[in-house]
Order: C-alpha cells, then structure tokens, then sequence
C-alpha cells in the first residue's frame, strides 16, 4: 500500500474538476478546504455542483473509507470531482492506494 499527497486548485468556479488524475485503485480519501479559500467547495463525481455535492466551507475535511471491514473496497482515485463558487480556492487530498 501507498499513499500520495496534494492540492488541486479551482481553476473556474462553477465547473467540475478532477481532484487527481491518477486511475489507481484507492481505499481511503481525506479532503480538506483550504484555510485561506474564500468560498465554499463541493465534493463529488464529473457531473458536482453546489446543489449535488457534499460542502466543505474553508477548514472543512471529508474522510472517506472505502474498505472499513478490509474486504478489498476500492474505487479509482479519478473517481473524485470537486467544485466551487470562487476561482483559485484550492483542495487538499490524501489518497491511500491499494
């Protein structure tokens, strides 16, 4: 197992972007809105916007255990879409592969 760490920035609020592009297989995921952001991030799949994704204001972390009984769960690591409501916040991730 490992994991890599990094930031992605928003580069056009109001439009999904891809949070890592690596297809990787990964069982757990942290997220964390940037201090400094100035809006608010939405976490989701390709189609993730403000009214269909999970909100994470400036501080915010989302952790997500895709293998919690260690049966395997995986998804790929491009799986993972964010949004925003201002250009050049950014979103820091942590993914574990498999």
């Amino acid at each position: 197992m490992r994991f890599d760490a990094g930031s992605t920035n928003l580069t056009l609020a109001g439009t999904a972007q891809i949070v890592n592009n690596v297809p990787e297989q990964v069982t757990f995921v942290k997220l964390r809105a940037r201090a400094a952001n100035v809006g608010n991030l939405y976490i989701g799949v390709s189609d993730v916007t403000s009214t269909n994704g999970w909100e994470l204001e400036p501080r915010d972390v989302l952790l997500i255990d895709l293998d919690p009984d260690g049966k395997g769960s995986s998804l790929p690591a491009n799986t993972f879409y964010f949004n925003g409501t201002t250009t050049n916040d950014d979103i820091d991730w942590i993914f574990s592969f498999r």
